[in-house]
């Protein structure tokens, strides 16, 4: 490990189903960026900013490494236990789908550092249910690696 970011932002992941909605214009049908993506992107953003002094660290670290890199994104997302558990005891079929919650999240996190997540081959995601006084909440780890390293542990040489 190089560098990392460690940041919790007291957001509710955006689904990936909610990202894009399509139009029709004529014959043709085009996807946009939804109303409810721009307004998570513009609630994520002024939750950054708070965290804007060690983010901006974590850039211009990063920024002076040497080249090649790769990043390791871990994820924590807390959600109300209500969220994710039925009366019943199970977990509910309405809950946000693990796989799809952080996409939304990532590539506004990103593009608010100026970055792009391509440099992102391996990560990890947990979800916790929390009692519902603590409401949702993600947190992203960003860990940054030379290439070699992974090159040598994936055997390629």
């Amino acid at each position: 490990m190089i560098e990392t970011l460690d940041i919790t932002v007291p957001i509710k992941p955006i689904s990936t189903n909610a990202i894009h909605r399509s139009i029709v214009r004529g014959r043709h049908a085009q996807s946009i960026k939804s109303k409810e993506y721009r307004e998570f992107k513009d609630s994520l953003n002024i939750m950054l900013a708070r965290e804007s002094e060690d983010i901006d660290k974590f850039i211009n670290r990063v920024s002076s490494l040497d080249q090649p890199l790769y990043m390791t994104a871990n994820y924590v997302v807390e959600m109300p236990w209500n969220s994710l558990i039925t009366k019943k005891g199970e977990i509910s079929k309405i809950s946000l789908d693990w796989d799809n919650c952080i996409k939304g999240f990532q590539d506004c996190f990103f593009d608010f550092m100026g970055m792009t997540d391509h440099l992102i081959i391996t990560g990890h995601l947990d979800m916790i249910a929390v009692s519902q006084d603590r409401g949702w909440s993600t947190t992203v780890e960003i860990v940054v690696n030379h290439l070699e390293e992974k090159i040598v542990e994936w055997d390629y040489h």
